[in-house]
């Protein structure tokens, strides 16, 4: 009831999306495990924040790979917790699904949500993220926000042999680029 995980991998389970969705309100369900109203308003508010709403009686599998992540990520959301851990969310993903996933992980976040996700894609940490902590061999070096990070081209070299740059161009993905 209080922390939700996604983690990395996950196996397609033989169920249609919406079962698996309502387990993420496991927890609030009583002796009977029957789904209240409330249950059943956070699954249908679950499907509609991840875009489920096509596939919502589909079987997981016989949907896409970005289309499961989306349904495990909406068992999630249904499980209304206040902090969401995600380990590499976007993992097998296409770039299409990559940035749909971290939009509404953004809503989420928008919404008063905790969102903590592990990621080693770094255009799509800065670009979404409020905080970045940045880890080395295991240890902190490092938080702040994307706009602080930038600036610390040494550390970043450091770490990932590679600089940012912020490019206000509203014609790409990502506001940061990787530079050599």
């Amino acid at each position: 009831k209080k922390i939700a995980y996604l983690p990395q991998v996950l196996k397609s389970v033989n169920m249609d999306v919406r079962t698996l969705i309502e387990h993420g309100r496991y927890p609030y369900m009583g002796n009977y495990r029957r789904l209240s109203d409330k249950d059943n308003e956070a699954v249908e508010n679950a499907i509609s924040i991840t875009n489920m709403t096509d596939y919502a009686d589909a079987s997981l599998t016989e949907i896409s790979g970005g289309e499961r992540q989306r349904a495990y990520l909406a068992m999630i959301v249904a499980q209304d917790t206040d902090i969401i851990l995600l380990d590499e969310p976007t993992t097998y993903l296409d770039l299409q699904y990559q940035h749909e996933m971290y939009e509404i992980l953004r809503k989420l976040s928008d919404s008063n949500k905790g969102i903590v996700t592990v990621c080693h894609d770094l255009q799509q940490s800065f670009s979404f993220s409020d905080k970045i902590c940045i880890m080395n061999e295991g240890n902190l070096s490092d938080a702040k926000t994307p706009e602080e990070l930038v600036k610390c081209e040494s550390l970043i070299r450091d770490v990932f042999n590679v600089a940012l740059r912020r490019e206000d161009n509203e014609d790409s993905l990502y506001p940061y680029s990787i530079i050599r």
